[in-house]
């Protein structure tokens, strides 16, 4: 998240307690949250606010995102990875399909499992004169 985007969950979250919000309260706040997603932030304070009548601290904020996250992940079996890559190659497949997953987004699919619709025609090449 950067400086904007940590002004404007602070804007959110005074809509809903009155707290002052000023230029020092926004980089505190960009300082506890800086590595968090902005639609995971704004999440978590929606939730909080549904079932908890607390003051809304960033604490509040990074534990609502970090169950968020590992919610989705639960819930979403890991696809089939790709065949034939080394360990080093798996890790990074399995991070960036994990970190789709915890981000709400589809993770890539496999290319050798997805095979063209049967309909369309085959694209060939121009041939060289």
């Amino acid at each position: 998240m950067n400086f904007l985007e940590t002004s404007e969950l602070l804007a959110r979250i005074q809509v809903g307690d009155n707290r002052k919000v000023d230029d020092l309260v926004i980089e505190e706040w960009w300082h506890l949250v800086k590595d968090l997603r902005l639609a995971d932030a704004v999440e978590a304070v929606r939730e909080h606010r549904r079932v908890s009548g607390e003051y809304l601290t960033a604490q509040h904020v990074r534990a609502g995102v970090k169950r968020l996250r590992s919610a989705r992940l639960d819930r979403t079996p890991l696809p089939e990875p790709p065949g034939g890559m080394t360990p080093v190659e798996y890790r990074d497949w399995l991070r960036e399909t994990r970190t789709a997953i915890a981000d709400g987004r589809p993770p890539q699919l496999v290319p050798e499992l997805v095979s063209p619709p049967r309909d369309l025609p085959a694209i060939r090449s121009p041939r060289k004169p």
